[in-house]
């Protein structure tokens, strides 16, 4: 077996965030990443529709205008298609995040999350992940109970009983970090906000112009003394450059993963500072605005 494993020590109900995104560095072909109906890397090749739809979206989240771009094979004739992965330098990964743009035309029967340790996903072959049957969920959000560190080859293996077309949208391989405390007060885990702008006529008439609506926004603050907590959130945001660079934030990580949504931070927060009040005791905060496409409007 390439890569290893370690149980995950369970965490609290409490803000976990996820910075890293392993599949920033794929390699290229012929044995890098694409679409295939055969599940090997090196046969049955689909090319993409355009460079639009190619696996560039998925595998450059942190970097990527978040919308609403996808991957997609060029052909619909097929019910069962694979997504194949090479990473440069293996994935370490504990979290998997997938959203499918057209799951509500095609609901999906079942999908796979699967690595081996050859090109041909013959030797050794395990499901990291059995979502069973998804159905229409756009997006699903899955805490494994089980790190896999050194990953280098993962496929995502996609069914349904007529043939279709899937469009990828999002697959995270990331490692969350948890900081075992709710945020201190004020805090409001549905704060949302809307960006329009608004002109008004000289007889007095407003026209409301919306470009965005129902974004979640917030200032998490933290005071903690133990070295877990702070230590969780700079690897967390280490993770995103120090949070220069999109990450996941989930509010509830045990009882609804499926509530993470993608954040940036303003440039004023990128520091993320610590600051220490005592001998052992530290305060942070970490300011946040959900990226489109907004959770709310899914």
């Amino acid at each position: 077996m390439a890569y290893s494993t370690e149980a995950v020590a369970a965490h609290p109900d409490t803000p976990t965030i996820c910075g890293s995104h392993g599949l920033e560095n794929p390699l290229t072909s012929p044995t890098g990443s694409k679409w295939t109906y055969s599940g090997q890397t090196g046969h049955g090749t689909f090319s993409a529709v355009d460079n639009t739809h190619s696996v560039y979206p998925i595998v450059a989240l942190h970097n990527r205008d978040l919308g609403g771009e996808d991957t997609r094979p060029s052909v619909s004739t097929v019910t069962e298609y694979y997504l194949v992965l090479r990473t440069s330098g293996g994935v370490s990964f504990d979290t998997v995040v997938l959203c499918m743009g057209n799951a509500d035309t095609y609901p999906v029967t079942n999908a796979l999350l699967e690595t081996a340790d050859d090109d041909a996903f013959a030797t050794n072959l395990t499901t990291i992940w059995n979502l069973g049957g998804p159905g229409n969920n756009k997006r699903q959000v899955v805490m494994l109970g089980t790190r896999y560190n050194n990953v280098d080859r993962v496929r995502l293996r996609l069914q349904r009983g007529s043939a279709w077309q899937p469009q990828v949208t999002e697959l995270w391989l990331t490692r969350r970090y948890n900081i075992a405390q709710q945020p201190k007060g004020p805090w409001d885990e549905q704060s949302r906000r809307s960006d329009v702008s608004i002109t008004r006529t000289k007889g007095g008439l407003f026209t409301v112009y919306s470009r965005a609506t129902g974004g979640r926004y917030g200032t998490a603050r933290f005071e903690s003394d133990a070295s877990a907590d702070y230590g969780n959130f700079r690897s967390g945001l280490a993770g995103a450059d120090y949070a220069a660079k999109p990450f996941l934030w989930v509010d509830n990580p045990n009882t609804s993963p499926g509530s993470a949504i993608v954040v940036v931070s303003p440039a004023a927060q990128i520091e993320a500072a610590l600051q220490s009040w005592a001998l052992s005791a530290r305060d942070f905060e970490l300011q946040f605005e959900e990226s489109a496409p907004y959770k709310v409007k899914e």
